[in-house]
């Protein structure tokens, strides 16, 4: 029970899921999953000691700000190259982007299909 408990914890699925995963490929996961694990230690000892201690809160946000999805609009560049950070010109770029896109004949006239009957 101890080796599956383990196995869940260093992510390496049981033999009989790993079809087809190289035993390099495994070791390589539990190598990485090692060196995850020797770095937390590392930053829990650190935090632990009266001088981390300060530091704890600069972590947490740290930790907080790197898991913060990107929302909103950042820049779009125009036809002519100029970068819009506005939201209304951001808007607008996109809105001639795609008229363009869907207004354009695309289509190959060369292209034919033979006629079908019925099915």
């Amino acid at each position: 029970m101890r080796r599956k408990e383990d196995a869940i914890r260093y992510g390496i699925k049981p033999k009989q899921q790993v079809i087809g995963i190289s035993t390099e490929a495994r070791r390589n996961t539990r190598s990485v999953a090692l060196a995850q694990e020797k770095t937390r230690q590392e930053l829990l000892n650190e935090l632990e000691s009266t001088a981390g201690k300060m530091n704890v809160y600069m972590v947490a946000k740290q930790m907080a700000k790197s898991r913060q999805d990107v929302v909103g609009e950042n820049c779009v560049k125009d036809a002519n190259g100029k970068v819009m950070v506005e939201n209304d010109q951001v808007k607008e770029e996109w809105r001639k982007y795609m008229e363009k896109l869907l207004n354009e004949n695309t289509w190959d006239n060369a292209t034919t299909c033979k006629k079908v009957e019925g099915p």
